[in-house]
């Protein structure tokens, strides 16, 4: 377990991190179609708080994380981490392909799942789906010359 954390940090410095987060909650907002302000407003924050979390000036706090959680319907970790995955390909590719076999498990479960179960979970499946294909394609079309020495 050490070794993930010593592996994350040496792959993302502080900004890094902030950035990765920006960019994630910033592409889920324009992918909503929403406007700042009405995210802003969603989360019951400033606009102007909203910004720097968007910007990364600022790092959003758990909370903040909670509620675009579950605005957006994703995992906390998709949001803090979907960026910058292109940083380590090969650990990408296991990851994702690790996703996939997963959404394939939870599309199997829902087929014999009950009609409302299988209505709430449906589009949260679609939505991790659809990031994670997302993410192959970004990691695919990403540089190398992002990692660290």
């Amino acid at each position: 377990m050490y070794e993930q954390l010593k592996a994350y940090n040496y792959l993302y410095n502080k900004e890094e991190r902030r950035k990765v987060t920006a960019n994630a909650i910033k592409a889920l907002r324009i992918d909503a179609k929403l406007q700042q302000k009405e995210v802003a407003d969603l989360l019951r924050i400033k606009e102007t708080t909203y910004q720097s979390y968007e910007n990364g000036r600022a790092e959003p706090p758990t909370e903040i994380l909670v509620r675009l959680s579950f605005l957006y319907e994703l995992p906390i970790d998709i949001i803090v981490q979907k960026t910058n995955f292109d940083k380590d390909t090969e650990k990408t590719k296991e990851i994702l392909t690790a996703y996939d076999e997963q959404i394939i498990e939870l599309e199997e479960k829902l087929k014999g799942a009950n009609p409302v179960l299988k209505a709430q979970l449906t589009p949260i499946l679609e939505k991790l789906k659809k990031t994670t294909q997302e993410i192959k394609d970004e990691t695919n079309n990403g540089s190398s010359d992002n990692k660290k020495p």
